[in-house]
């Protein structure tokens, strides 16, 4: 995904993501070149993880009722 995919994906503003990289916040991403790029399974793990719950615990189903 790219930075303008995910903000739209979290409902946030794509700066918002950029400052999270900038201080080591925020999901995982790739830099490609001049490009940023996060992996979709990458974003859905850190946002269960910052909700507290274990990706482990969690069926696949519960995932996407999310």
């Amino acid at each position: 995904m790219t930075r303008k995919e995910l903000a739209a994906y979290l409902g946030l503003e794509p700066n918002t993501l950029a400052v999270w990289k900038w201080k080591g916040n925020g999901p995982p991403c790739i830099k490609i070149g001049r490009s940023v790029r996060y992996r979709r399974s990458e974003v859905d793990r850190w946002l269960w993880e910052r909700a507290g719950i274990s990706t482990a615990a969690v069926t696949v189903e519960q995932r996407t009722e999310a």
